[in-house]
């Protein structure tokens, strides 16, 4: 596989890379959100507003994913470090729910509104942009306890070997009688 892809020799797990997926995607959704509020004539916002997140939540299936098979490849944790895992994995779980419960609504409000040129400012609208703000929040939490897991812990970090100090060399000393200034 490796001679497949040559990138990924140095990837131990793809749950890093999958997870800036959602934490990408999540904001530029709630920003399309936001700007189909001042332009409900803009019906193409509200297309793209719920391509990206059902973009957003197929990345978070996609890192929950990964990061269950990372998780299977740890080795034994310190029980405060496993503690730290665990809200990880129910946060990052959360998060996905949240993106998908999201993304499901929201397809269902642009199928509804498909044949019309005003995106309407019902009431449900709101509420979702208020959903989606705390999706990122959700995001920024579970985030942050995986950052502290690499950081913090050094959970799933490969070591690197201690760099050999490069050998000394001395600068070439003026011979006697070379003649100097």
């Amino acid at each position: 596989m490796d001679s497949l892809i040559p990138a990924s020799s140095g990837l131990p797990n793809l749950h890093p890379a999958l997870v800036h997926f959602p934490l990408a995607l999540v904001p530029a959704a709630l920003l399309f959100d936001l700007l189909l509020l001042f332009a409900p004539r803009r019906s193409w916002l509200d297309r793209a507003a719920t391509s990206l997140w059902c973009l957003a939540a197929g990345g978070a299936f996609a890192a929950v994913r990964a990061g269950e098979a990372a998780r299977a490849s740890l080795a034994p944790l310190a029980p405060e470090v496993r503690s730290l895992l665990r809200e990880h994995d129910r946060l990052g779980s959360q998060s996905l729910w949240t993106l998908a419960a999201i993304a499901g609504v929201r397809g269902l409000l642009t199928w509804r509104d498909m044949r019309t040129d005003v995106v309407p400012r019902d009431f449900l609208r709101f509420v979702l942009l208020a959903a989606g703000a705390g999706a990122l929040l959700l995001l920024a939490s579970t985030a942050d306890h995986g950052g502290r897991l690499v950081y913090q812990h050094a959970v799933a970090v490969t070591p690197q070997p201690a760099p050999v100090p490069a050998p000394s060399v001395a600068p070439p000393t003026a011979a006697p009688g070379a003649g100097g200034p």
